[in-house]
Formats: structure tokens, sequence, C-alpha cells
């Protein structure tokens, strides 16, 4: 383990499950053990803070988190259902659901959460960056330009190699639309 990891470790087993900062506490070692790639202990972890915070909205986000990386469907749908019921906002719930439909390569549906994530005029950072690594990765056409429609329309640049990405997907598109209609 790492020095940091073993300090919340430690702060988390002095604590009492009766305590005020025991969610508080739990929480961050599970945030730890994630970033740490460490997903089957913070699984663990967040078996242990649902049974004394169940319901509760950082729980749920952190459990939804962890059942898309682990390829969890059963847990997927359960915590959709739980955030849908406790959401703040739609547009948190639809970030992760393009996470889910991200992660099992659904295109049709990633293209249906990006429209809708890119329907707000000004989404938080991480909404943006995991579209933008959604078209990075897929290189899908629909999803590159509603992409680009939106930094326009939200005065967004982009770095020199998103900016080359999503020429050579229009440019793709374009050479494949006029490959179809000369073999008509």
């Amino acid at each position: 383990m790492n020095r940091k990891l073993d300090d919340v470790f430690e702060k988390y087993l002095s604590i009492n499950s009766s305590s005020r900062n025991y969610a508080k506490k739990l929480t961050k070692l599970i945030d730890l053990l994630t970033s740490e790639g460490r997903y089957l202990e913070a699984r663990f972890y967040l078996d242990q803070l649902e049974k004394t915070h169940n319901g509760n909205i950082i729980s749920i986000c952190l459990g939804y988190k962890l059942a898309i990386t682990l390829f969890d469907n059963q847990s997927v749908i359960k915590y959709d259902k739980l955030l849908y019921l406790k959401r703040k906002n739609d547009f948190e719930l639809e970030w992760y659901r393009l996470q889910y439909y991200y992660s099992v390569n659904n295109i049709p549906r990633m293209r249906e959460s990006s429209k809708f994530l890119l329907s707000n005029s000004r989404l938080e950072r991480d909404h943006i960056e995991t579209i933008i690594e959604v078209v990075w990765n897929t290189h899908d056409y629909e999803l590159t330009v509603m992409l680009h429609k939106y930094a326009i329309k939200n005065k967004i640049s982009f770095t020199n190699q998103i900016d080359k990405m999503i020429r050579n997907t229009v440019l793709e598109n374009l050479r494949d639309s006029l490959v179809m209609c000369t073999n008509v």
C-alpha cells in the first residue's frame, strides 16, 4: 500500500461504525481504493457503507461507478434505479448512463446520452471530458458532429489532437459517402 492509503485505512479502522464521521471516512477510503485500481476491495467497503448508509446519494454514485468498472450489469441496473429516484439533476444520471453505454460499446445509446448532455448550455468539466473520451475512442461521426457543434456554440477550443481527430472523422465519413455514391 502507499502511504496515503495507509493513513486513510488507519483512520477508517480507528472509527466506530456508529460515529457521524464513519461514512465520510469510509467514502474517502473507497474513493482512494478506486483511484488506485483496487476495485474489488472498494466493492467490499462499499458493501460496508451500504449496510449503515443505504440510500445515501454518495454511496449510490460510488456504487454506480464501481458497477460500471466491474461490468456488473445487475448492479448498474440497481444503482440506475436508485440514482433515478434520488437524483438532484438529470445530467448526472445521464452522465453515468453514458459511461455505462461506453463501457459496453452501445453506440446508439451513447448518442442519445451525449445528445441529452450536450443540450445543456454549460456542462461540468467531468461531463464534457467523458463525451470527449467517447468521441475520441469511437470515432463516431454523429457524436463528433454533436461535440463540434457544442464547442462552436459555447466557444470552446480543443487541443490540436482533438481538432485533428474531428477533421479525420468528418473526412472519413465524406469519403465513405462518396464511395457509396460511386458504387450505386
